[in-house]
């Protein structure tokens, strides 16, 4: 993703009305590229091709309520909720926590399909939509931090932030370099720096050093983690395990650090 981004590409979000079960090209007749990416309900965490199938077949016209959506769709509350915590449902309206409070109503009420079911057949094909809570509950924003943690937990990919550049504040007030300056500095320079771990290899002919890429939001690096006297068992530990790193380190030729390599504090 990040690729694409920096080539120009544009990256759309997982949605209702735009998305199917892989990703697909879509035209952007006023942009500089031809085509964005948009994401498919593949990205989102225990949601299953039946279910987009189920979306892609009732999708003969836009949705334009939760309670049309639910109906048209026939899927079951989890499903509902998964789509919800995958903030899915912004061409209808509704960001994450709206749309998390629908469903719970659907939760204890039954689904408009649900409450539908018993119904004669040709009666269910002929029914009117059902009658649409007038009660409107103003809920607090979510904050862009919230949204982040949520993105990563249910696409594992965040387009609103980089989970690093929201701490990016305390970590320069630590001294810490982004990527994109550590790509600038004279090798041999002691320097902290912090990322996400994109990749992480241990070759058997390394003699026991980890190397991690590490991601913010200006780019990527390298760092590598050792059996030296500087390196503990524990930090090649962390290096081998943890998500988010940070690298106390020496600064050497194409964004590398080298030397110990530790968990964020």
């Amino acid at each position: 993703m990040r690729d694409l981004k920096e080539h120009g590409g544009k990256i759309r979000a997982v949605d209702i009305n735009h998305s199917d079960w892989d990703c697909t090209l879509e035209r952007t007749p006023h942009s500089k590229t031809a085509h964005a990416l948009r994401l498919g309900f593949r990205e989102i965490k225990g949601f299953s091709d039946a279910h987009a199938e189920n979306i892609t077949t009732a999708r003969t016209n836009p949705f334009t309520t939760i309670q049309d959506f639910a109906q048209r769709t026939g899927l079951s509350v989890p499903a509902l909720r998964s789509l919800a915590e995958a903030d899915a449902l912004r061409s209808i309206g509704l960001d994450r926590r709206q749309a998390l409070w629908e469903v719970t109503r659907f939760a204890e009420t039954g689904t408009p399909a649900a409450l539908l079911a018993d119904l004669p057949l040709f009666a269910t094909s002929q029914a009117e939509p059902l009658p649409e809570e007038n009660e409107e509950v103003a809920l607090p924003d979510m904050s862009v931090g919230e949204h982040v943690l949520q993105d990563y937990a249910t696409i594992r990919m965040s387009l609103k932030a980089h989970p690093v550049g929201l701490l990016r504040e305390r970590f320069a007030s630590l001294g810490y370099v982004t990527a994109e300056q550590l790509a600038t500095l004279t090798s041999g320079r002691r320097v902290e720096a912090s990322g996400i771990v994109l990749v992480r290899q241990r070759p058997g002919s390394a003699s026991g050093v980890v190397f991690a890429t590490l991601e913010d939001e200006t780019g990527v690096s390298t760092s590598s983690s050792g059996r030296r006297s500087s390196t503990s068992s524990g930090a090649r530990s962390w290096a081998r395990a943890c998500s988010v790193l940070k690298a106390s380190c020496r600064s050497k030729a194409a964004s590398s650090m080298s030397l110990p390599t530790h968990s964020l504090p």
